[in-house]
């Protein structure tokens, strides 16, 4: 595994421009807290990186290069309660099987790791694809309802009843 971490211990997590933040448990863009965020893409990509198992190690990798590392298709960070951070790269398919890919690791800087390329897709995300557009007013946070009816009280309708 890349990380003795869990889900839990994550902060926060950046994902190419995209920041998120875990407030009061809840994951919130950095710049756009109010954001209607898919909750389970963000969670999916956390628990990606702190499950991932690595297929297989190269101890004396070649440049980069060689793996698609110096241009990557992904980097995210992941940043840990205890102040730690990890960084992931994500590169190319592998030359020897193509349904894996290369991974490099802040937390190994001398390896490149061979895993499961379809961890790779948790990952290919943009603001507009992580929107939840099934946030309703039963799953908004109070501040984002607004009145549906905002003049007048709750006992409006009661008190133009006749007695």
């Amino acid at each position: 595994s890349l990380t003795d971490k869990t889900s839990d211990d994550v902060t926060a997590l950046t994902v190419g421009d995209l920041q998120f933040v875990l407030n009061d448990g809840t994951w919130q863009l950095a710049d756009d807290a109010d954001y209607a965020l898919d909750q389970s893409a963000v969670k999916r990509m956390v628990s990606t990186l702190c499950e991932m198992q690595t297929e297989w190690s190269i101890t004396t990798p070649e440049a980069d290069s060689a793996y698609g590392l110096d241009a990557p298709d992904v980097t995210a960070t992941l940043s840990f309660t205890d102040g730690t951070s990890l960084t992931v790269r994500f590169g190319t398919a592998s030359a020897s099987d193509d349904s894996l890919c290369y991974l490099a690791s802040s937390d190994a800087p001398t390896l490149v790791y061979e895993v499961n390329a379809d961890h790779k897709s948790a990952f290919a995300v943009t603001k507009e694809s992580l929107h939840d557009d099934t946030a309703t007013a039963e799953t908004a946070a109070d501040t984002d309802v607004v009145a549906q009816y905002p003049v007048g009280g709750e006992n409006d309708y009661a008190d133009s009843l006749p007695d």
